[in-house]
């Protein structure tokens, strides 16, 4: 599986670009794991994550067909290895992906080319305005 970190051009400087190539090998991935998504007829897994003030974790985890329908396709362990595959990946580039203001981003595994598409953004820290 190669993983590609991905900034939107559109956006302003609240992603993180990285100096890395644009391909990594990610080594610690389930290859049943990809087999069995195949079987259940899922192209593509989407995971959208956010985190501040040290907590943090996923807010969405998605398996989609073909026909671009979303399928409910594991159990709780389940969907737990596949949320564990994105958050070690998240780790190892943004340790501090939780702390103080945060940030957010999304993954998804294209499981046709066994690619992986990561776009991290830091989040602007809100304060309400004083009347």
């Amino acid at each position: 599986m190669y993983i590609e970190f991905v900034a939107r051009a559109n956006d302003p400087a609240l992603f993180d670009l990285s100096d890395e190539p644009p391909n990594h090998k990610v080594l610690n991935y389930s290859p049943e794991l990809k087999r069995l998504l195949r079987d259940r007829a899922v192209v593509a897994v989407n995971a959208e994550y956010r985190g501040m003030d040290g907590r943090g974790g996923f807010d969405s985890l998605r398996f989609v067909t073909a026909d671009g329908t979303d399928r409910l396709v594991f159990d709780g362990p389940r969907n737990l290895q596949v949320k564990s595959m994105f958050r070690a990946m998240l780790l190892a580039r943004h340790p501090g992906w939780c702390h103080g203001t945060g940030s957010c981003g999304t993954f998804r595994w294209d499981i046709r080319s066994d690619s992986m598409t990561h776009c991290h953004y830091s989040q602007a820290q809100v304060t309400p305005s004083s009347h």
